[in-house]
């Protein structure tokens, strides 16, 4: 499988980077929910560096997919045999993955730097109770939104591997009509 993705399918390091950032956010995810049932992240000053660093990840290989797709390769072309409201409504989703990835990653920040997180972090104090800030109340919803994505991306990635249509093919799962 080459580098650099084809017209009709997508390259190793397209395919590299999508499951990475994947992991990445599935594991935010989760260490995000974990932080809320132990009370937040003042409770939980070890899952919060997790989170941030995981955070970090996700954001940097979010920019560089978008310079990959930008500047360096291109995305291959819709599959065909889509509906066109097929492949209206993925790269309606897709683009609001990105977004939602770069709006959780913005407010993530701005809640550490606003509420003074990111400074007891780096000195061992204790975490400030973040949950009244805007920023964090955006990420929340945020994260609200990016499971919803999830929902939509993952139940028409298995919807196309049961139909055997070769789509799930383009990023490494199933087989080829």
């Amino acid at each position: 499988m080459p580098s650099r993705n084809t017209v009709e399918a997508y390259g190793t390091t397209a395919l590299a980077l999508h499951w990475a950032s994947a992991a990445a956010i599935i594991l935010l995810l989760i260490s995000g929910q974990v932080m809320d049932a132990i009370g937040g992240a003042e409770e939980a000053p070890g899952i919060l560096v997790a989170h941030v660093l995981l955070g970090v990840t996700a954001l940097l290989l979010t920019l560089v997919r978008l310079v990959w797709f930008f500047f360096i390769d291109r995305w291959p072309r819709p599959y065909p045999g889509l509906e066109q409201w097929q492949a209206i409504l993925s790269r309606l989703v897709h683009g609001l993955l990105y977004v939602v990835t770069l709006l959780l990653a913005s407010s993530g920040i701005a809640t550490l730097i606003l509420s003074g997180a990111a400074e007891a972090l780096f000195t061992g104090q204790p975490v400030p109770d973040i949950e009244r800030i805007l920023p964090r109340q955006v990420h929340g919803l945020a994260a609200r939104a990016m499971l919803a994505l999830l929902a939509l991306h993952v139940g028409a990635a298995l919807w196309h591997i049961i139909r055997g249509d070769g789509v799930g093919a383009r990023m490494g799962i199933g087989k080829r009509p």
